[in-house]
């Protein structure tokens, strides 16, 4: 079938709306309003539900058609958002986060539902430019849900920012309403967990080659709002510079990736974004050691083109490794992991910097991206030298 990019990027953003304010936009609100980095911490801890979705994954392939899931997830996700309205992000921290559980869970069924179309949708020639669309799509859900709604909040306040949020979440209701899965699903066998690492290269992609190229980088991005609140910085300034601008940026990174990972080998292209990672965080260490106001911007900027440019090909070569008739399963099995991996390394960061300070913890991530780099090149190749769409395997150890 025709793969309809105009969808898989209206439920990418939908789906980050509520996960990105409450990852950055409250971390913002949070910090700014006297909160610890140690509170900031077990907040974002919620969001290590995103990492449990494999556990239901299986019953989105059994269940129902994908659409059907998504015609019940937009407005129940919308109107949980709207449950917050009424809270004092900090008097009301702790009914704050169940609501915050609840949207992790309603947003990670969601992206169980969109992922499963995109594999299913998408051939192998076309998973380079798809999975740009999907960080692209990310991307401006963060720059809707971090950055323009800390934008509102900061100027009308806490209500006005949680309406903002639920009403841009069912906007992608009539693209649903128009879509038309294909009919009929394989049955030729059962999604299961257990099948997943069964698949050639899957368990080797997991616990190898994804780590050292997921955890510096990602938990160098989540040091990137409380450095800049700690810098003085006013939260319609943090929302513009890491979500609006590094935002904008993400979105140019991931679609241009997409392209030259349907014209290039993924390993090159993996090789590539992983070496990036190491000035980009560097760069961010010199800024905050420098207090530069140029400097910071200049490195969000990096961080979030690395980023972008790592999701995509992570993503893409993730798809090549998935069966399309447990598309549901299989890639949010993966995708789960990398979440994992960003979200404890961003945790883990954000605690070590509160003694070690921001310029060596964000060393030592600089070190593992390096590490990530090595990994790159010894153990991940192409099944085929001239491929560049082909199914992807993992050198043996």
């Amino acid at each position: 079938m025709k793969p309809n990019y105009g969808l898989l990027a209206a439920l990418y953003v939908s789906q980050y709306l509520g996960f990105s304010f409450f990852g950055v936009g409250l971390v913002a609100i949070l910090r700014d309003r006297g909160a610890s980095l140690d509170e900031i911490a077990t907040l974002e801890s919620l969001l290590l539900i995103w990492v449990a979705k494999p556990l239901w994954a299986p019953l989105v392939d059994r269940i129902g058609s994908y659409r059907r899931w998504l015609l019940v997830l937009q407005p129940l996700l919308a109107g949980v958002l709207l449950l917050a309205t009424p809270l004092d992000p900090v008097r009301d921290l702790g009914l704050l986060m169940v609501v915050v559980g609840v949207v992790a869970l309603l947003s990670a069924t969601q992206d169980i539902a969109t992922d499963a179309i995109a594999v299913r949708m998408l051939e192998s020639e076309q998973r380079g430019i798809g999975n740009g669309v999907q960080t692209a799509g990310g991307y401006l859900g963060g720059v809707l849900g971090g950055g323009l709604t800390l934008v509102v909040y900061d100027q009308f306040g806490w209500a006005a920012a949680i309406v903002t949020l639920a009403v841009a979440t069912v906007l992608p209701l009539p693209q649903i309403l128009r879509f038309r899965e294909p009919a009929a699903r394989p049955v030729a066998r059962r999604a299961s967990l257990r099948a997943v690492f069964r698949r050639p290269g899957m368990l080797r992609w997991i616990l190898l080659v994804l780590p050292p190229c997921v955890v510096g980088l990602h938990g160098s991005y989540a040091l990137i709002t409380p450095m800049l609140v700690d810098l003085g910085w006013s939260l319609t300034s943090v929302g513009i510079t890491t979500n609006a601008l590094g935002g904008f940026v993400g979105i140019f990174f991931g679609i241009a990736v997409g392209v030259l990972v349907s014209r290039f080998r993924r390993r090159s292209m993996l090789v590539w974004t992983q070496c990036a990672q190491v000035p980009a965080i560097l760069l961010l260490a010199v800024a905050w050691f420098v207090s530069s106001s140029p400097a910071v911007l200049i490195a969000a900027m990096a961080v979030q083109a690395a980023m972008a440019a790592t999701i995509t090909i992570v993503f893409t070569v993730t798809m090549d490794l998935c069966a399309k008739e447990s598309a549901a399963t299989d890639f949010t099995v993966v995708s789960s992991f990398v979440m994992m991996v960003g979200i404890v390394g961003g945790i883990i960061l954000t605690a070590l910097a509160e003694p070690l300070g921001y310029t060596t913890t964000l060393a030592g991530a600089a070190a593992i991206a390096l590490v990530g780099v090595v990994v790159a090149l010894r153990y991940y190749q192409d099944s085929s030298p001239d491929a560049v769409a082909e199914p992807a395997v993992v050198r043996q150890v």
